[in-house]
C-alpha cells in the first residue's frame, strides 16, 4: 500500500522525569523494591512511599504515588503482582543493583515495549485496538535510523515524529521501514517540513508522547541527538551498532504480547490482561547478556575492554599512577593493583604524595562502578554494597581509606571520593546499614530429614 503519513495518531506513553533524574533515582527504585518485595500490596504502597519521600525534594502523597506506580511499576517494570496479588520485584532491577549497569537496564525495557500495551487504562487500550495498532515502537524507530545512517542521513525529531512515531498506518504494522525513510527523502527533496501538531492543543501535547518514547532509546545508550541548523537530529550511537541490529530485526515482528486477546467488556478478563502483561513486561528479554554495557560503548572512548567493575578499578589505579608520577615519578612502583587478591578489602594500594613528611604512607582505596548515560545531578542520592572484608579494611585504615563512587558515562567519567567511610558514618554524612547476614550450622541445628525424589 502507499503510505499517507498525514493519516496521525497520537499514541502516548507515560510520562516520566527528565533523564538525568530517572537515572538519579533509579538506584534508589530498585534498592527499595528489592529490599521490601515481596509483599502484599498494602505493605508495598506505604513501605515504598515512605522510603522514596528520602530522595524527593517535594514527597507529597500524590507524587510518592506516582513514582511507585507509573514511573516504577507501568512505565520501567521494576514491580509486578503474582497470581496471589503479591508485589515481585522484576528481574531487571534485581539484575540493576548487580550489575549497574543502567542502560543495559534500560535496553531491555525497550525490547519489551510495545503499542498497545498493558499500562494505559482500558479506553484508551481499546481505541488503539479500535484503530489496530500494533507495533514495536523503539525496535522500528531504530531500524529507520539505521537504514537512513547507511545512506548517509540524520532524522530530525520532527521526521521520526511525523512519519514514525505518530502515522497511524506505521503504527498499525502496515509501513515497512523503507518505505518510511524513501517518504522522508522524499518530502525533503521537496522542502515540505512537516511537524506533529493538533490544533489548539499546546506544544508540549503535540510532542511529549515523542520525546518520551526517544527518551527511553537514549537511556539506552542507542541513539543521541545533536542540534544544528536549529533541527534536533537523532544519531545511532556505532558503538552499540550490535545490540541495535539486534533490536532493529524486531521492527516489524507482532508485539510480543497479545493483547487483542481479552474481551474488555468483562472485568476479570481486564484483570487477566493486566496481570499477564506486567508479568511480561517485567519478564527480561533473553537477550539481556547481550544488552550489558562498556566503557567502550559510551561515546567518550576508553581504553579499557573489561567488565565494569574492572573498568573502573583499572581507571582508579592508571589515575594514581598519573597522581603519584607527578609528585615523584620514582615512586610509581608504590601504587600497586590489588582488585585480583581476595580478601584484602581495597583494589589499589597508594600513597598520599601530599608533599607532607608522611607523604609516602600508603593510602587504600576501594572503587565502586555503575555506567549510566547522563552525569549525576547537583543533588543526586546513591548507594553501593560493601563486602565485610571492605568495611573492616576501612575501619583499620581510618583517614587513609577512600570508597571511591566512579561514573561512566556519556558526558565523561565522574568520581566522587569519600575519605575515612567510618568517619563519615559517625559524622552522619553517610548511613551504613548491615544487609547481608550469614548463617552457620552444626548437625544439631535441627532434625536431618531424608526426602524421597
Amino acid at each position: 500500500m502507499a503510505f499517507d503519513p498525514e493519516k496521525q495518531y497520537r499514541c502516548t506513553i507515560i510520562r516520566g522525569k527528565a533523564q538525568t533524574d530517572v537515572e538519579d533515582l533509579l538506584p534508589a527504585y530498585a534498592k527499595i523494591i528489592t529490599e521490601i518485595c515481596p509483599c502484599e500490596k498494602s505493605v508495598f504502597d506505604e513501605s515504598f512511599d515512605e522510603q522514596i519521600a528520602g530522595y524527593l525534594s517535594s514527597p507529597t502523597a500524590k507524587t510518592k504515588a506516582n513514582h511507585r506506580t507509573e514511573i516504577t511499576g507501568k512505565l520501567l517494570g521494576m514491580w509486578w503482582t503474582d497470581e496471589q496479588g503479591l508485589i515481585r520485584a522484576s528481574g531487571r532491577t534485581k539484575k540493576l543493583l548487580e550489575n549497574r549497569d543502567h542502560p543495559q537496564f534500560f535496553k531491555d525495557v525497550i525490547s519489551r515495549l510495545q503499542f498497545p500495551n498493558g499500562m494505559d487504562k482500558v479506553g484508551t487500550t481499546q481505541d488503539r485496538i479500535g484503530h489496530s495498532i500494533k507495533i514495536r515502537p523503539a525496535s522500528y524507530v531504530l531500524k529507520v535510523l539505521l537504514l537512513a545512517e547507511s545512506a548517509g542521513h540524520s532524522l530530525t525529531k520532527d521526521e521520526i515524529a511525523y512519519y514514525i512515531l505518530n502515522a497511524l498506518e506505521v503504527l498499525q504494522g502496515k509501513i515497512p521501514p523503507e518505505e518510511v525513510l524513501a517518504k522522508i527523502l522524499e518530502r525533503r527533496q521537496q522542502g515540505v517540513l512537516k511537524r506533529v501538531e493538533w490544533p489548539e492543543k499546546a506544544s508540549s501535547f503535540n510532542m511529549q508522547h515523542i520525546t518520551e518514547l526517544l527518551k527511553l532509546i537514549e537511556l539506552a545508550n542507542l541513539i543521541w541527538k545533536e542540534t544544528a541548523e536549529g533541527a534536533i537530529l537523532f544519531k545511532l550511537n556505532e558503538k552499540e551498532l550490535q545490540v541495535i541490529k539486534s533490536l532493529a530485526g524486531d521492527a516489524e515482528k507482532e508485539p510480543g504480547f497479545d493483547v487483542y486477546g481479552y474481551d474488555y467488556s468483562d472485568i476479570e478478563a481486564r484483570r487477566r490482561m493486566e496481570l499477564n502483561w506486567s508479568y511480561y513486561y517485567c519478564l527480561s528479554d533473553n537477550r539481556f547478556s547481550e544488552f550489558a554495557t562498556t566503557a567502550q560503548n559510551l561515546r567518550p572512548q576508553s581504553k579499557l575492554t573489561e567488565d565494569t567493575g574492572k573498568e573502573g578499578e583499572m581507571l582508579v589505579f592508571n589515575k594514581e599512577k598519573e597522581r603519584v608520577s607527578k609528585f615523584n615519578e620514582r615512586l610509581v612502583n608504590k601504587v600497586h593493583y590489588c582488585g585480583n587478591q581476595r580478601g584484602l578489602g581495597y583494589d589499589v594500594r597508594s600513597i598520599k604524595a601530599d608533599g607532607s613528611n608522611t607523604s609516602e604512607h600508603a593510602i587504600f582505596i576501594e572503587a565502586k562502578t555503575t555506567i549510566r548515560n547522563t552525569k549525576p545531578s547537583e543533588t543526586f542520592k546513591d548507594q553501593f554494597e560493601m563486602t565485610r572484608n571492605e568495611w573492616t579494611a576501612a575501619e583499620q585504615y581510618g583517614d587513609n581509606f577512600f570508597a571511591y563512587r566512579v561514573y561512566l558515562t556519556n558526558e565523561g567519567i565522574f568520581v566522587l571520593k569519600m575519605q575515612d567511610p567510618v568517619a563519615l558514618k559517625n559524622k552522619g554524612k553517610i548511613y551504613v546499614e548491615p544487609v547481608k547476614y550469614r548463617i552457620e550450622f552444626k548437625e544439631d541445628a535441627g532434625e536431618m530429614e531424608q526426602w524421597e525424589n
